[in-house]
């Protein structure tokens, strides 16, 4: 065992035990004298005394201090930062305690110091994560805000455009609304809104803006242009994200442009083609799901707009149009003879007014069926359409009377028109015409102007139908200018329709004669 090599009390013991040994030795040694056994014996317990005694003694004030030092230097190199030795004494080793005590002290409040800058660093290091993720969530929030900003934009876009489009049924104030509301929003780089003519052949060319801008002083452009109408033929939406890489002939050329994005939407309405819209953007990738979206809500509710001012212009146009014969009927006819009235009392300038009866028209029906008095109706007011000047007014009163307004021209004027009119019907040829009286289809004319025959419109009206009712009394096929003296033959004729409605009361209301039969 070598625990003595390793222990200050046992090395300072057994150099105090030799030198007593030493001491004794060198006295007897000067006293020249040898010990005796008992001597020697009692000198060596002495110095065995003596080293158990100096053993016990260093063990105690100082090997066990400083085993129990070295013990806390070792838990202190393993980080026990808080072991404390207790100091009961003042000379070194009370003094080297104490400074490992300072030291474990000072140990502690560095450790202490570092855990609070770690425990700092760990706060600022999530202080910085959960900033960075608040900066994350912001842009996310901002992002979101603009497009939420950007979605009201469009439904208030959308809102404004179909309440504006449902205030109108004009074709014109329509195209008006889309380019003012779509072309900030959509369109501000370049705007095409084009429209069918039924085959597809050719577009007309509603309203340009941008880049399309000289199509829209062309007025029309060919169906066949690949690009900027490639909806109309695909019949959906068509959204070109990089036109440069899209072929491009030379005539496409000049409406669509060699760069950036194209967005088209087709207007349609139950299959049926009715336009397109067009929009450009000089960059790529131009147009976003939210753009595509939104033409399509616009080319439907444009298509929707455009359906309702058509039809609405066709039942227009049925109101104030005879079906059969295409001409203007008694509903039209009456606010354009006041205007025409008014102008001619403003400009002082004639107004004549022709009444035209188709002779026998009723024994042509009942010869040869309503079918052929229709096509007889439809032929005379093609003659009676074709041969007046587009500013008169050929309307259909009646029946088989037509009504002709001829602004500007005198009573003599008017005379020779209706004339001409006569002669051109007697001169056309009519299926089964030969049925006829006279073998002809023939027409009589009454004539009527202002201001000689008449002071107000529908005096003048009346006026003509009398010069008309003097034409078929004086044997039909012919043209009578109205004359003061007529005024007779309108009481002559009131008195014969009064007549002819009484025997039809009286024809009505008579006892049916019974034949009685004799029960016998």
């Amino acid at each position: 065992m070598t625990w003595h090599k390793n222990s200050i009390a046992t090395r300072i013991a057994a150099v105090a035990g030799l030198l007593l040994l030493c001491v004794q030795l060198v006295d007897a040694a000067a006293s020249r004298r040898l010990p005796s056994l008992l001597e020697l014996l009692r000198d060596l317990s002495l110095a065995a005394v003596m080293t158990m005694t100096v053993f016990l003694w260093v063990k105690l004030t100082v090997s066990q201090p400083l085993k129990e030092l070295a013990r806390a230097l070792e838990n202190a190199s393993r980080g026990d930062t808080l072991r404390r030795i207790p100091v009961g004494r003042a000379d070194e080793i009370g003094h080297i305690i104490e400074s490992f005590n300072l030291l474990q002290a000072r140990l502690t409040e560095i450790e202490a110091s570092k855990i609070d800058s770690d425990m700092e660093l760990g706060i600022a290091h999530r202080e910085l994560e959960l900033k960075s993720q608040l900066e994350d969530k912001n842009r996310i929030i901002e992002q979101t805000n603009l497009k939420l900003t950007e979605r009201l934009n469009q439904l208030q876009l959308l809102y404004d455009l179909a309440a504006e489009l449902a205030a109108t049924l004009e074709p014109q104030q329509i195209v008006e609304i889309l380019e003012r509301r779509l072309v900030p929003h959509l369109g501000r780089d370049g705007y095409l809104f084009v429209s069918t003519d039924g085959q597809g052949s050719t577009l007309r060319v509603l309203s340009g803006r941008g880049v399309f801008e000289k199509a829209g002083e062309h007025g029309s452009i060919a169906g066949h242009r690949s690009l900027v109408t490639s909806s109309l033929r695909r019949r959906q939406l068509v959204n070109i994200p990089d036109l440069s890489r899209e072929p491009i002939d030379p005539d496409t050329g000049r409406l669509a442009p060699a760069q950036g994005s194209l967005l088209s939407a087709p207007l349609l309405h139950k299959n049926t083609l009715l336009g397109a819209i067009t929009v450009w953007r000089p960059g790529h990738q131009g147009f976003n799901n939210h753009d595509e979206q939104l033409l399509l809500s616009v080319a439907h509710l444009a298509s929707l707009a455009l359906v309702n001012a058509r039809l609405y212009q066709e039942k227009l146009d049925l109101s104030v149009t005879d079906e059969l014969t295409g001409l203007a009927n008694r509903r039209l006819l009456g606010p354009r003879l006041e205007l025409e009235w008014n102008r001619a009392r403003r400009f002082e300038t004639p107004l004549s007014v022709l009444m035209i009866d188709i002779d026998h028209f009723k024994k042509y029906n009942d010869r040869n069926g309503h079918l052929l008095g229709d096509n007889v109706l439809k032929k005379v007011a093609d003659i009676l359409k074709s041969t007046t000047r587009r500013v008169d007014t050929v309307a259909r009163f009646g029946g088989e009377e037509f009504v002709i307004l001829l602004p500007g021209q005198d009573g003599k004027t008017a005379f020779n028109i209706a004339e001409k009119l006569r002669q051109s019907v007697a001169r056309h040829k009519f299926t089964r015409e030969e049925t006829q009286p006279g073998g002809k289809v023939t027409i009589s004319v009454g004539v009527a102007c202002f201001p000689r025959d008449a002071d107000d419109p529908h005096e003048l009206l009346e006026r003509s139908d009398l010069a008309l009712y003097a034409s078929k009394q004086a044997g039909r096929n012919r043209t009578t200018r109205y004359r003061p003296e007529m005024k007779e033959m309108a009481e002559e004729r009131l008195r014969q329709i009064q007549e002819r409605r009484s025997r039809r009361r009286r024809k009505k209301f008579r006892p049916r004669r019974l034949d009685l039969i004799d029960p016998t």
